[in-house]
């Protein structure tokens, strides 16, 4: 019996050394997974300062490009005052296409500066397709002025070239055009 008993106490002794190498074990995988852990939540913040930074970096860009396109029409506005001296019409206007037409036919018909919303709505396409026909009419000559209200781009025409499209269809507009708008 005595035997018996010092093989239980080499037993449970081996038990007890297997349970503390278990817990030992078991508590540094532990710190490993909470230094990992800790690794992966200060690579979140920084991916998240990042993203806010990228995000600021975009509105620059946007706010660049909104004062390069101010420049760009007053440059264009600058050139097209030189060629009404030089021009005896008033103005040179490459043709429109028939989309561009549409987009002119609904600035030129509001009664206030527009946004891009407004137009994209009143032809079904899409903004990013208007500001891009909008682009092609300015570089055609059309003189189309650029605001910002509270933030958002609104359109209109230079009054001058109003009254000229009036009085000489410059566009070469027909009436059919003007009376869908």
């Amino acid at each position: 019996m005595l035997i018996i008993t010092a093989i239980d106490n080499e037993r449970q002794a081996s038990v007890v050394a297997l349970k503390h190498q278990l817990k030992r074990a078991f508590n540094k995988i532990k710190e490993e997974f909470n230094h990992h852990l800790e690794s992966i939540n200060e690579n979140s913040n920084e991916i998240q300062v990042n993203y806010e930074y990228l995000t600021e970096m975009d509105a620059n860009i946007d706010k660049l490009a909104s004062r390069l396109e101010h420049i760009e029409i007053f440059l264009k506005k600058l050139d097209d005052s030189f060629k009404i001296a030089e021009d005896v019409e008033g103005f040179t206007i490459e043709p429109l296409s028939v989309n561009e037409k549409r987009i002119f036919t609904v600035i030129y018909s509001a009664q206030k500066a527009i946004s891009y919303l407004e137009i994209a709505n009143a032809l079904s396409l899409s903004e990013s397709l208007v500001r891009s026909y909008l682009t092609n009419i300015i570089s055609k000559g059309i003189p189309i002025i650029k605001k910002y209200v509270n933030g958002k781009p609104v359109i209109t025409l230079d009054e001058e070239f109003k009254k000229v499209q009036k009085e000489q269809n410059v566009v070469k507009l027909s009436q059919k055009q003007l009376d869908v708008y």
